[in-house]
Parts: structure tokens; sequence; C-alpha cells
């Protein structure tokens, strides 16, 4: 997995492990849903409003090194525009976990790491 940032003329690019298997990605789009006076459900979906596409990711066995620069990345990119470029696929987004949970897994050898993306893939 390859994190860049910013995301127009890159600066800074990391590459991490790939994600581990059984990573999610959810869909939500906003609808209106009201009842009538009879009790009948209505609901309401334009079009035009967008559909948020959030990635759970799970990253294992990073190495000190990795785990550093990941760290490093965090500082710099907080709350702006990155690309996440994995599975063939890259993604325009932004980190939505506050505080990425970086677990040590062996005692300094190796780490996991947890993080909610909100993006598009470009």
């Amino acid at each position: 997995m390859l994190i860049q940032w910013p995301s127009v003329s890159p600066t800074l690019s990391y590459t991490l492990p790939d994600p581990a298997l059984g990573d999610t990605e959810r869909r939500e789009s906003a609808a209106i849903i009201r009842e009538n006076r009879g009790g009948q459900t209505l609901t309401y979906n334009d079009s035009d409003w967008p559909i948020n596409k959030t990635l759970s990711l799970a990253i294992s066995t990073m190495t000190r090194a990795q785990k550093d620069s990941f760290e490093s990345f965090l500082t710099y990119a907080a709350a702006d525009e990155i690309l996440l470029t994995f599975d063939s696929k890259t993604w325009l987004g932004i980190i939505i976990t506050p505080v990425v949970d970086i677990v040590t897994v062996h005692d300094d050898c190796t780490y996991d790491a947890s993080f909610e993306f909100l993006g598009e893939p470009v």
C-alpha cells in the first residue's frame, strides 16, 4: 500500500504492507425517511446527493521503521487530502480516525495499525 501527501504533486510518500484480508468498504447515502398521516413510510433520495465510501483498513506486521514513517506521515497529513493506492486502485480522501491505533505485537519487532479512510476512487 502506498500513501502520498498532498494529493496534488505529492512530496511525501510511504510504502506500508498491504491491508489484511477482511477489510471492509462501506457505502452510505443520505435519504429522507418520513411517515405520512396514514403511517405509510415515504423515502426520498436524490441521485445528486453524494455517496460516502469509507474503507476500514487493518495493517499487520509493520516493521519499526514503517511504523515510525506512518506516524510521521499522520502528523504531516492530518485533516488533509491524501492519495491511497492498493489493490490496483488509487483513492483520494482523508483519514477520519481521530487517533490511529498502533499496537505492538511483539516486543519492538512488529506492529499492527487500523484506521478508517473516507474517499473516492480516482
